[in-house]
């Protein structure tokens, strides 16, 4: 919700309790959905988009558990939650595992729409 919010510019007082409740429970976030990864994705999507400062610390706490995801071939490991994650098989593993790494770890290039990149052609593009 928070992601939502702030990508729609409403209601920015309920987008910053959802953005304290991530950064307070971020070690939660892996169990908060039948996707772990869908959790982690928007939810540091929320954080950075509605408290980058309140981000910074929370991925100060993700990156080791990132670094340990990545495998000798360049790409990262699947990780999921201790409870019900089955709705990431249907994604397949290798694959999320690597979107979800990928996506935590752009939430803090400021780039993409879903992280408060609002820039225009940030890639380059004409």
């Amino acid at each position: 919700m928070a992601t939502a919010l702030a990508i729609a510019g409403e209601e920015p007082k309920m987008a910053k309790g959802f953005a304290n409740a991530l950064a307070r429970y971020q070690s939660r976030m892996r169990h908060a959905h039948s996707m772990s990864s869908i959790s982690l994705i928007y939810g540091m999507a929320g954080i950075k988009s509605v408290d980058p400062k309140a981000h910074e610390t929370v991925m100060r706490k993700w990156i080791p558990y990132l670094e340990l995801c990545r495998t000798s071939g360049g790409t990262a490991a699947y990780f999921g939650g201790k409870r019900n994650y089955a709705g990431d098989a249907y994604l397949g593993y290798h694959p999320i595992g690597n979107a979800t790494v990928a996506l935590m770890l752009a939430s803090a290039e400021s780039k993409l729409f879903i992280h408060g990149g609002t820039k225009r052609k940030w890639l380059g593009m004409p």
